[in-house]
């Protein structure tokens, strides 16, 4: 009986904490505290969170702009307390659209979004001056771009997780250029130097695949040729014969001496 009172005691404490403080939080303009600190004071409709309004997390994040039946829909400012800023378009609480996204060091990323990641076309700059405009996949640079360094060198090209990666052109701020192609932020070559390099790469993969085949082909008939000659020597229906058998061959077929290649291949 105890246990039952101090359960319908923690319920109506929760039901207390989480609970509309002021105005109207079923149709029009109210505030509305929850049990683990966080507020939101705005609009609402049906008891939903819908208009303009701001939510305040205990933690000191804070949001303002829309709200569509309790999610961030539509435009809205983010900000934490670590100096850090979001303003732009929001879906279902996620950053999409346009927006603009500041950092307490003073860079900045001002492009599109996706699912909360820089994705699409955007602009982003370091504190220390630098600026990348171009293309970004999931929080990164990638595709095509222009990066260009406070010192006046730019490079515009190709780019694979904010790194020269692909055919380009860089700029030194004295006005000579280097054109050819990059790998992982280092210049490779030319592009004809590039597209033999391809051929070699290719050409050896090919070569290690015929390889791995050939290998694969082998074990497969050192392995079977084992089992016939050795399964004749004991009755296979029988499971610890078959195991000890198998196990056998199998380390045969792995590394066969050169006596067991010529038996079984």
């Amino acid at each position: 009986m105890k246990t039952l009172f101090l359960l319908i005691a923690l319920l109506v404490s929760s039901q207390i904490h989480a609970e509309c403080t002021a105005g109207d939080c079923r149709y029009g303009i109210g505030t509305f505290r929850f049990d683990n600190g966080n507020k939101y004071v705005g609009g609402f409709i049906d008891g939903s969170r819908t208009g303009k309004g701001t939510f305040t997390w205990d933690n000191g994040n804070k949001y303002e702009g829309d709200f569509i039946k309790g999610a961030r829909t539509g435009k809205g400012t983010f900000t934490w307390p670590n100096g850090h800023k979001y303003v732009g378009g929001f879906i279902d609480g996620s950053r999409t659209g346009k927006g603009t996204y500041t950092w307490a060091d003073g860079g900045k990323y001002v492009g599109e979004w996706k699912d909360g990641d820089m994705t699409g076309k955007g602009t982003l700059t370091s504190a220390d001056g630098d600026t990348y405009e171009g293309d970004f996949i999931d929080d990164s640079a990638t595709g095509k771009g222009t990066y260009t360094y406070a010192n006046g060198n730019k490079y515009v090209g190709e780019f694979k997780d904010i790194e020269f990666h692909g055919k380009g052109v860089y700029t030194y701020a004295d006005g000579t250029t280097k054109t050819g192609v990059w790998e992982n932020d280092v210049y490779f070559g030319t592009e004809a130097e590039w597209e033999a390099e391809q051929t070699k790469r290719k050409l050896a993969e090919e070569k290690k695949r015929v390889a791995e085949e050939n290998a694969r082909k082998k074990y497969e008939r050192i392995y079977n040729a084992c089992l016939l000659d050795k399964g004749k020597e004991v009755d296979m229906s029988v499971g610890a014969m078959r195991n000890a058998v198998q196990a056998t061959c199998k380390d045969i077929a792995e590394d066969p001496s050169w006596l067991e290649e010529l038996r079984y291949d």
